[in-house]
């Protein structure tokens, strides 16, 4: 995108990204762009803390036209929650907050105008819907959920025009998280999988084995088949995988964290089986499983939001390896992504932090950057990690 957009002289922006997932790529683009940034609320934190990253309500401008006016800068861009990049440059955004009275499911923008071009869904009742969850495959299509559908936009496609994909009767309905297959396969959650294979315009279904679970995330591995997180129901602490060779599905079920289910009298274990787990109260010694993403190399990781680590699945045998984070504190693994040397980056969501773990160079979560700390003025370096303590921090300020 860099080289392939040049401004005309120098631009003074602010960016307030809400703590969504724009603040992962968006402050780096602009200044690769040459322009000089402020950033607001760029770390993910999915708690949103400061305020939703809605930018149609005019509540959540506030700190940004501040910023625009102390900073003298040209222009101010607040992003939504959910975002992802084509190959032409844009900036797709999805809105999920439709509190406000709703006007649009998704945007365009362009980074380099900071012009947003809107547009909108609506359901049966005419009543304009939103999204959750928006991915970029490499033919530049962009695909998202909304009104229970599978929804697709060529970027190259100069009307950009909405293709629509529903499940058959009885298949089920698309939910909120979006993953693409080394294949280009489409995978969404649906209490279980959905893959849709573009090739064909056809979905498949695949259940999770057991009922009484939940589906939060889904992922896709090198093979192309999805696997999903069941978080929550009574059935939780499973991971779900499909086979397509044979289109049936499995599950992996991962272990209790250590020594806390042996602290739950029998009065307790049976109040938890009938209850279950839900996404934000769980028994004290459920792993959570949220989402998931797969490496090239044949493993799925999946982040357990209450056991505070990165659940490795090699996609051949089920094995699992369980890496932890090294402080005790509760620090929220979330999404777990992968760069060009295979390294495993994960937002951590209660904890204003981002982590790095290279799996050629262990022990865990190696490489820590705290991004909080230097938005605050505290210079902060690579810290190595054992598996008990951290190291190397140098903090000036």
């Amino acid at each position: 995108i860099a080289s392939d957009i040049k401004l005309t002289r120098p631009v003074r922006i602010a960016v307030d990204c809400g703590n969504g997932v724009a603040g992962a790529f968006a402050p780096e683009l602009y200044r690769r762009l040459g322009c000089e940034v402020e950033e607001l609320f760029c770390e993910v934190d999915s708690r949103f803390p400061n305020h939703h990253p809605d930018p149609t309500v005019a509540k959540n401008l506030v700190y940004l036209q501040k910023a625009v006016r102390d900073n003298g800068c040209d222009i101010g861009i607040g992003f939504d929650g959910d975002a992802d990049v084509d190959p032409l440059g844009f900036v797709w955004i999805v809105y999920g907050d439709q509190s406000s009275p709703a006007y649009r499911t998704y945007g365009r923008l362009n980074p380099a105008t900071g012009q947003l071009q809107d547009f909108k869904i609506t359901n049966a009742r005419g009543a304009v819907v939103g999204s959750h969850g928006v991915k970029v495959d490499e033919q530049g299509r962009v695909w998202f959920n909304a009104d229970n559908k599978l929804q697709m936009v060529d970027s190259k496609d100069p009307a950009l025009k909405l293709n629509t994909y529903a499940p058959p009767d009885g298949m089920g309905s698309v939910g909120g998280h979006v993953q693409i297959s080394p294949q280009g396969y489409i995978w969404v959650t649906s209490n279980g999988g959905l893959m849709f294979d573009p090739a064909t315009k056809t979905f498949k279904r695949f259940d999770h084995p057991m009922p009484g679970g939940q589906t939060y995330g889904i992922g896709a591995d090198s093979d192309g088949n999805g696997w999903w997180a069941q978080m929550s129901g009574q059935l939780y602490d499973e991971i779900g995988r499909s086979d397509l060779a044979t289109g049936k599905s499995i599950a992996i079920k991962l272990d209790p964290i250590p020594g806390m289910k042996e602290l739950a009298t029998p009065a307790d274990l049976e109040m938890y089986k009938s209850a279950g787990a839900e996404i934000n109260a769980a028994p004290w010694w459920a792993e959570g499983p949220r989402r998931l993403g797969g490496d090239k190399i044949g493993n799925m990781w999946v982040s357990d939001w209450w056991g505070n680590n990165l659940a490795k699945i090699d996609v051949k045998t089920n094995r699992v390896t369980k890496i932890y984070y090294p402080n005790k504190e509760h620090v929220g693994l979330y999404q777990p992504v992968f760069d060009n040397a295979g390294r495993v980056w994960v937002n951590l969501m209660t904890a204003d932090r981002v982590a790095r773990y290279d799996p050629k160079n262990p022990p865990p979560l190696c490489n820590l950057y705290v991004n909080l700390l230097q938005r605050l003025g505290i210079e902060a370096s690579k810290f190595s990690t054992s598996t008990s303590t951290l190291s190397g921090l140098e903090a000036k300020g």
